[in-house]
């Protein structure tokens, strides 16, 4: 992985211009690419300073504020599909976002998991460990709309459900 520049090289690369010399020149002598010295330089005419922004780190959620709101219309809606908590969220929110990062968020902010391994958790639970044998299915029909056992709550295919295992 890529480290960034020393503040010691960023001070001299600046100190270099501001003596005279042309990026180029600059750039030859430390070996750097010339968009890098003036990149430097810029920065430095900016801010008084030369530090390098941070690479890689934490990358926060585009849907972390949203969390609460989010929380509360699953609560209030279970059987949302991705596609309707998708559309809810640019349509009551203002945020366009991906299936797939909701899915994300809701996987790994909120606890949800997906229905078919839900099922399977429950059939462990229950000591079911044939996978053919489906008494769940059985209990609650072929649309799965809303079923609960013991601790779960399986919502139907394709949807998530909340999990406490």
């Amino acid at each position: 992985m890529p480290k960034p520049y020393s503040e010691d090289l960023r001070l001299r690369i600046v100190k270099a211009v501001e003596s005279g010399k042309t990026t180029s020149a600059v750039s030859a002598i430390y070996q750097v690419s010339p968009s890098f010295v003036s990149k430097v330089h810029q920065l430095w005419k900016q801010t008084g300073g030369v530090q390098g922004k941070q690479i890689g780190g934490y990358r926060h959620a585009l849907l972390e504020p949203y969390e609460a709101a989010i929380r509360e219309q699953l609560a209030h809606s279970p059987s949302m599909t991705l596609k309707e908590l998708q559309n809810w969220l640019e349509n009551e929110q203002n945020i366009s976002v991906s299936m797939s990062a909701i899915a994300k968020f809701i996987r790994h902010k909120l606890g949800y998991r997906t229905v078919l391994v839900i099922q399977l958790r429950m059939k462990i639970v229950a000591g079911q460990t044939d996978v053919g044998n489906r008494p769940w299915k059985q209990a609650v029909g072929n649309n799965l709309s809303i079923a609960q056992t013991k601790r779960f709550c399986c919502v139907s295919k394709s949807r998530y459900a909340r999990a406490n295992i």
